[in-house]
């Protein structure tokens, strides 16, 4: 981090210490941090102006981290008010002048995607159930790895609801979307043990799920 913040700083790009920043709140976060990770990723919105397409992704992107730290913090109203910036931002980006030069993916499907995700985080499965419902993963603009982090968040959702033939469905279709990615994720991987447990005979697909998982 410190060698890509040097870099950062040579480079004649205003916007890629803001993204180092970004990289430094995401580290923290995956450290229980999230309070810290709030404020740096708020500082740094703050220093951009959001003048061009390219500057308004940048500042939307961060502000859907944000989003994330702070329901893992367990700030409803924060996390809600830095997705609520984020979605505005995403909105004023015209789909003819979305270049993502970052792969940020800033656009108003993943903003979609966050609320979600925030939902999931702050525990709030009805919430998040209510928001899938706006969510449109066919969108190209998407990736199949945010797709399928999507399916992921989801799966909890509809597992804490106790729905689980929804929440193995969603699996599947994570696995189907991103192999690798959903094999390996903790929280998948949590799933998958917490639905073994709770079939009383476990259905032939989530059995070669787990299997593939190695678990």
């Amino acid at each position: 981090m410190e060698r890509t913040s040097v870099s950062a700083q040579r480079a004649e790009d205003p916007y890629l210490p803001h993204l180092v920043t970004l990289g430094r709140a995401r580290l923290l976060m995956t450290l229980g941090s999230w309070d810290v990770a709030v404020k740096m990723i708020k500082k740094a919105a703050d220093g951009i102006d959001q003048d061009n397409p390219v500057s308004t992704e940048v500042f939307g992107s961060l502000h859907l981290s944000a989003a994330i730290a702070a329901a893992r913090a367990g700030k409803a109203a924060d996390a809600w008010e830095h997705h609520g910036t984020a979605t505005e931002a995403a909105a004023r980006v015209n789909p003819r002048d979305l270049r993502d030069p970052y792969g940020l993916q800033m656009n108003p499907g993943n903003a979609s995607i966050h609320g979600c995700a925030v939902a999931v985080e702050l525990g709030d499965s009805d919430q998040a159930t209510r928001l899938d419902q706006g969510v449109d993963l066919s969108r190209r603009d998407i990736s199949n790895e945010r797709r399928a982090h999507h399916e992921l968040d989801m799966a909890r959702a509809h597992l804490w609801a106790n729905d689980h033939d929804k929440a193995l469905k969603r699996m599947i279709s994570a696995e189907r979307t991103a192999p690798q990615m959903t094999r390996f994720h903790p929280s998948a991987r949590e799933t998958v043990r917490q639905l073994v447990r709770t079939y009383r005979r476990i259905p032939e697909p989530l059995r070669g799920l787990e299997s593939r998982m190695v678990l």
